[in-house]
Parts: structure tokens; C-alpha cells; sequence
């Protein structure tokens, strides 16, 4: 059965007839593929108005999509450390506000360029995530070569 969504990370559950599938009766193949190792067949139709613990039913729960690299985990944690500082009047953001002029413990920072062209150029004045839009912010989607004429691999079974 090809699952939507790839590539398929882990199976949480299967369900038929609002009953757990034990994992030892299928596997995960090329992370969408899940096949039946038992012998017996995937259900070709369902009761949809149904809740998935019922009869007539089946189910499946799993997480997909690419793992992200630890510096976008790292971006991605700093931004929202950030945001809910900024969110705190009490707590310090440094999310930048366009101030012209930062003087703090005797350092100067000036900012001579609006937070707007900031933006523009993929800057935000904190570290871990400038630094991930400068290697990866040019990127609309993986890059990847397919052909119509490329060889056509039928899938493994077994």
C-alpha cells in the first residue's frame, strides 16, 4: 500500500476493524510502501462516517516528511526563544527594531539599515538563524533530476 507523504519516518499504528495490527505483520519498504508480511491483504474499502475503532474500518498513523539538520533545529529554537521574548515586555528580545543606535556595557552597535532590507537580504541579527538562511535560505526544494525515459525499477518484494 503507498502511503501518502514521504518519506514515511516511523508507522505509530494500524487499525482494522478498530483492532491494532501487531507490527510484526508488516513492514516498511523504500519509506512509503507498507506491506503485509502475515499473508493476509490490506482492506479495499472502509466505512468513512465511522470512527476508526469500529468494524468496517482501517487505519494508519505515522509521521512523515525529511529530518530536518541540527542547524535548522537550532534556527528554528532561537526564533522561538526570541519570539517569546518579544511576546514578554519584562524579558529582552533581540529580535531587532529597527534601532538605529544599541549601546550596552560600554559596546556600541549601530544599525544603518532598516529591519525591512534586513529581511530582504535574509537577515534577523541572531546568529544560529542567520546563519541557516545564508546556507539553505536560497533553496525552494531539493534538488532532484527524473526523466521519463530513466530506468523504470520495479519495487522489492520479499
Amino acid at each position: 500500500m503507498l502511503l501518502s507523504g514521504y518519506p514515511v519516518q516511523a508507522i505509530a499504528q494500524v487499525k482494522i476493524n478498530g483492532e491494532i495490527v501487531p507490527p510484526s505483520s508488516y513492514r516498511l519498504d523504500e519509506s512509503r510502501y507498507l506491506t503485509r508480511t502475515d499473508g493476509s491483504f490490506w482492506p479495499f474499502c472502509q466505512d468513512l462516517a465511522a470512527e476508526d475503532d469500529m468494524d468496517g474500518t482501517f487505519s494508519i498513523s505515522y509521521w512523515y516528511g525529511a529530518t530536518p539538520p541540527a542547524s535548522a533545529v537550532a534556527a528554528a529554537s532561537a526564533l522561538a526563544c526570541e519570539l517569546f521574548n518579544a511576546c514578554d515586555p519584562d524579558r529582552e528580545c533581540r529580535l531587532p527594531e529597527g534601532a538605529v543606535r544599541i549601546v550596552r556595557q560600554g559596546l556600541t552597535i549601530e544599525r544603518l539599515q532598516p529591519l525591512a532590507s534586513m529581511l530582504k537580504r535574509g537577515e534577523t541579527g541572531i546568529l544560529p538563524l542567520d546563519s541557516f538562511l545564508a546556507v539553505y535560505g536560497g533553496y525552494k526544494r531539493r534538488p532532484a533530476i527524473w526523466s521519463p525515459d530513466g530506468p523504470h525499477y520495479a519495487r522489492p518484494v520479499g
